[in-house]
């Protein structure tokens, strides 16, 4: 294959170049020595510089694990935290534990002081308890004062007739009502000591909190219109007319409330 026109061709060394490569070549054998020397200098001031950082990391480590042996010894000279409750409140309850015991271990609260954080926590949350119930009897109170007026002005109970219709409302109770062995008249009342009819109804009532509620007092006193028991004095028995069974009561009641 032909050669190509601007392609670079070869030189015929001469004579000066031939002795000058020689002199090059006689350089670079010469150096070796020198260089070799450099790089087993280079290598030792490595292995230093290893052994140097091994002793660093050993260091480290024994300073770590000396502080976590010496947090071990801290964590185990601290309580397992057992509390004592004021009166009126249970233990303190696992979820509670399990969450507060962390946090004590970790400020290294001891036994004393978590104590009189706990008596803090349940006084605070006894003062709320407190308020809060006498909030909401302050507000049945309220409820119940206000249901009085109501029914006292109410048209058909009210007036100059109150005092007669709510005695036929008791009389409904107490002659269709459960008696509790628990609930008995007071003293100073001809039958001190002795179980009111119905008491177990007035009771419940009470308790609710809804003795004075206009639906019920109007639903009971429909029901003594409907038994003629507003003609009867409540409490004693005497002169009642003869007992009703509950579904005939409650039969007439409704018959009677469905014509009104």
């Amino acid at each position: 294959m032909p050669p190509e026109i601007l392609a670079e061709t070869a030189a015929t060394p001469t004579p000066e170049a031939e002795a000058a490569a020689a002199d090059g070549q006689t350089g670079t054998e010469a150096a070796k020595p020198e260089a070799a020397a450099k790089t087993g200098a280079d290598d030792g001031a490595k292995a230093d510089d290893k052994a140097e950082a091994a002793k660093d990391a050993n260091a480290d480590a024994d300073t770590e694990a000396g502080t976590k042996e010496g947090e071990g010894e801290a964590d185990a000279d601290l309580p397992e935290y057992e509390f004592t409750m004021p009166e009126g409140f249970d233990d303190l309850d696992a979820d509670a534990m399990a969450a507060a015991t962390p946090l004590l271990r970790e400020h290294k609260v001891s036994q004393e002081t978590a104590q009189k954080l706990v008596n803090i926590v349940a006084e605070t949350v006894q003062r709320q308890v407190v308020r809060v119930q006498q909030e909401l009897a302050d507000r049945r109170e309220k409820q119940a004062t206000d249901w009085l007026a109501e029914m006292q002005a109410d048209k058909g109970f009210g007036g100059a007739a109150f005092d007669r219709n709510a005695a036929a409302v008791r009389g409904v109770i107490e002659r269709f009502g459960d008696t509790d062995p628990a609930v008995v008249y007071p003293e100073g009342h001809p039958n001190a000591g002795k179980p009111i009819p119905g008491g177990a109804v007035k009771k419940l009532l009470s308790e609710a909190g809804i003795g004075n509620a206009p639906a019920i007092i109007r639903m009971l006193h429909r029901a003594a219109l409907a038994t003629g028991e507003d003609s009867i004095a409540p409490g004693d028995g005497v002169g009642s007319p003869t007992a009703m069974s509950e579904a005939d009561f409650m039969a007439e009641v409704f018959a009677k409330s469905s014509k009104t």
